[in-house]
């Protein structure tokens, strides 16, 4: 009876104080069975992150001015439970074909830029050769320490589609040591990109400023259970990542999200796959015009 007590009390602080942050600086040895069912993202190794610099060259096959070629990095396994791969397309006349980030996917990243460096031209922080930051007010930019709760890593998911059958849309796996598995109470934190933050704020050449248009950009997530079959009736769980609109939203507006934000998907109930997709009122004919990024941190599940 002591034992279960105590295994009572510590659930319960765990629960209320636990989702503060689960990187592995907080972790205590009281709490080690509650903190292994967090994905932090720390425990990949630099080699694995997104690198030399925020755009991700190795993300691709990519050989840097200096005549470098980095190692193509395109999935990901954690030992938390986290598997993720870049999605695979045909060679077409404009690109190569084989499994790179921009056909969709999820990068390990611990980039933070939200300035110009001198080097650079105005706007920068707001191309896609910034892709890999994540825009945390929390911290300064170039902060090493703007993951979550001040963690160090995240992922950056790239990547969005018609539907949730597209093949384009980034996802995740839970996954063990290579062992499948199912979840259940999945919370987990999202922020704007820098990329995306800018551009809803500025617009650029390809995209209107969301602010001026009065418009909105959501991330949805849809389940998957271990058969592959959609849950929660096929509806995502959405999370209003800008919205300036009075109708959409239930008239609930959003500054742009500039720090990490908690996002209950413990709708989609017991799921072995994640997949993200993006929507936004800047859609033209050749689809989602703001850029479809955002970033996530410290995945809790039961």
């Amino acid at each position: 009876m002591k034992f279960s007590k105590y295994l009572c009390m510590a659930a319960l602080a765990a629960v209320t104080l636990g989702l503060s942050s689960c990187s592995d600086d907080d972790k205590t040895d009281e709490f080690w069975w509650f903190e292994s069912n967090c994905i932090t993202f720390e425990d990949f190794s630099s080699t694995q992150m997104a690198n030399p610099t925020s755009y991700g060259d190795n993300l691709y096959y990519e050989t840097t001015a200096d005549g470098t070629t980095w190692p193509h990095i395109y999935s990901f396994s954690s030992s938390k439970g986290f598997y993720s791969q870049f999605n695979y397309a045909e060679a077409t006349a404009w690109s190569e074909g084989g499994y790179y980030f921009y056909n969709g996917g999820i990068a390990v990243s611990n980039w933070s830029l939200r300035e110009d460096p001198a080097s650079e031209y105005e706007g920068w922080w707001y191309d896609y050769l910034n892709q890999c930051s994540v825009y945390n007010t929390a911290v300064e930019s170039g902060s090493a320490n703007a993951g979550h709760a001040g963690s160090g890593n995240f992922a950056v998911v790239y990547g969005w589609g018609n539907d949730a059958s597209s093949d384009a849309l980034p996802w995740f796996e839970f996954k063990k040591n290579g062992v499948a598995f199912t979840a259940k109470n999945v919370k987990m934190f999202v922020c704007n990109s820098a990329y995306t933050y800018g551009v809803i704020v500025n617009g650029n050449a390809f995209a209107s400023s969301l602010v001026s248009t009065n418009g909105w950009f959501k991330v949805q997530a849809y389940g998957f259970d271990a058969s592959g079959n959609i849950t929660n009736g096929g509806d995502p769980v959405e999370f209003y990542l800008a919205n300036y609109s009075s109708t959409e939203n239930n008239g609930q507006k959003v500054e742009a999200v500039s720090t990490w934000q908690e996002w209950d998907l413990s709708a989609l109930g017991s799921v072995a796959k994640i997949k993200f997709n993006f929507k936004g009122s800047d859609t033209g004919a050749w689809g989602l015009n703001t850029p479809a990024y955002c970033c996530i941190d410290d995945i809790y599940y039961e």
